[in-house]
Order: C-alpha cells, then structure tokens, then sequence
C-alpha cells in the first residue's frame, strides 16, 4: 500500500459514497486508476465492505464497547488483518507490551 492508496482509503472513510470520477479529481490521478486501486484493495482484502454511518439517536438499543485484547508470538499482523475486517470495529489501537501487543477495538459511533 502506497500513499495513493492511504489518501484513496482516508477519501472513502470520510464518504464512501464518493464517485470514482470525483475520487480522481482529489487524487489528481486517472478514473481507471482510482477503479484499479479500488479493485485491488478489494480482491487484497484491505477494503472489506462499505457502511453507513447513523446518527447516535437513530438507534436505541445501540451498544458501544472498548476492548483490548493482547496478542501471543508473531501473530500481530493476522490478527489486525482480521480485525479490518469487522464492521463493528471503530478503530484499532497498538503499542508495545513488553514481548506482545496491545490491540485496543472501539465500535463506530451509530452502532
């Protein structure tokens, strides 16, 4: 993943519903290479899944959680990996701790 990609991903968080055409502009790159980068980052499964984001009052029952779970060997990467991959996880946050890692997961506002 280059920086194109992290500007590209940084566009879709704020509006996934962003054309490809207007994605081009703001990159300043070509509509084929917004769509290529986007295809890519799908089939590579960096980009999961695109949502909507809610107002906090939109839902009543709504639970939200702070998590941190530590991580054992050299598994840090695949578990982040799969971690990108929930829709319920807000952010992702790691730091050292000693020889593991600390993974902290807060759920999106809205849900």
């Amino acid at each position: 993943m280059d920086d194109t990609d992290r500007q590209l991903i940084a566009l879709l968080r704020d509006n996934a519903r962003t054309s490809v055409a207007a994605l081009a502009k703001k990159l300043r790159v070509a509509r084929g290479t917004v769509q290529n980068r986007l295809s890519k980052l799908e089939n590579g499964g960096t980009i999961v899944g695109y949502t909507v984001r809610l107002k906090p009052q939109a839902q009543q029952h709504r639970i939200r959680a702070l998590m941190t779970i530590a991580v054992e060997g050299n598994r840090t990467e695949s578990v982040l990996q799969m971690l990108r991959g929930e829709p319920a996880v807000g952010a992702q946050h790691q730091w050292p701790l000693g020889h593991r890692h600390g993974i902290m997961r807060r759920q999106p506002r809205g849900l």
